[in-house]
């Protein structure tokens, strides 16, 4: 399941949407059950590889569950071609007065394109591997054949490791750090690149730097009221959560690892205006980047 997955991610387009595909025959009600899966809410209706029509939401309100696609689908038909520049497919769909499109690589449809998707590749990169496909990060856990795993998960091809517990100041993250960090090493490729390792939880200072110490290149900080309620738990110690952040901020920056952390709501505007700590937001998750990187 693991390297299915692991491929099916590879094989996906790192920069266009995955689009779902009925077929001109596919009921309304499945076409309902269907775009929910994605961001975009919309299927593109194929027949047999060549893209015929696209089906909305709106374009299935207060029609039949039974009647079929190719009755309510968009036949006025927009495509793009994969090598457009995301200026100039915003233009079309913005001239066409319409909010998606597929994206074709000759005759072959490699995603879709929405609105928005054409704005968010101006300002975001994908992650890619060395090979150009999208990275994959797969969590291990510190319990069982962790050796073993690692192994496993980077001959699929995974590209970060992700040693995840609840509550991660404790000896056997540091034994599986160990034991991770060594299977990493000993696969790095003759150019000498290194899969990254991400551990945690842990919501201290002193937590974050031991994980840094012991092989972490990433550490993860969760501060939202579950992550603190076990440490309340397991040590007797709770603290208001932006001062938590700040001082892992402070301790990962010095051990000379990343910090990533989630921050429940309620200390958002609070970190948010502290200016060594919050450089950017996306949702929920929070990451420590240095004055450099937040100027650039």
């Amino acid at each position: 399941m693991v390297a299915k997955t692991v491929r099916r991610v590879k094989a996906a387009h790192p920069v266009f949407d995955t689009p779902i595909t009925v077929s001109p025959s596919t009921t309304v009600g499945e076409v309902l059950a269907l775009i929910t899966k994605r961001s975009h809410g919309a299927a593109v209706v194929m027949d047999d590889a060549n893209p015929v029509g696209v089906v909305t939401e709106h374009d299935c309100s207060g029609v039949d569950r039974f009647t079929q696609a190719q009755v309510v689908m968009t036949d006025d038909l927009l495509t793009l071609d994969s090598g457009a520049d995301p200026a100039a497919m915003y233009d079309a769909l913005a001239s066409h007065h319409l909010d998606l499109a597929p994206v074709m690589d000759g005759d072959l449809m490699v995603g879709v394109i929405t609105r928005k998707g054409a704005v968010r590749t101006t300002f975001y990169r994908p992650a890619l591997d060395p090979d150009g496909q999208l990275l994959v990060g797969a969590a291990i856990g510190i319990n069982g054949d962790v050796c073993g795993k690692a192994k496993e998960l980077l001959g699929h091809g995974v590209g970060v490791l992700v040693v995840d517990t609840a509550h991660g100041h404790q000896d056997k993250m540091i034994d599986a750090l160990d034991a991770v960090r060594d299977v990493r090493d000993r696969a790095a490729d003759g150019a000498g690149r290194r899969i990254p390792i991400v551990a945690g939880n842990v919501v201290s200072a002193h937590g974050t730097e031991e994980l840094a110490t012991a092989g972490a290149d990433i550490v993860k900080v969760g501060v939202g009221p579950g992550a603190m309620c076990t440490t309340r738990m397991m040590t007797g110690v709770g603290r208001p959560q932006f001062s938590a952040v700040l001082e892992c901020a402070a301790a990962a920056r010095e051990s000379g690892a990343d910090a990533i952390w989630r921050v429940h709501a309620a200390a958002k505007a609070r970190l948010a205006e502290r200016g060594p700590t919050a450089a950017y937001v996306t949702r929920a998750m929070w990451r420590w980047r240095s004055p450099r990187e937040h100027r650039a």
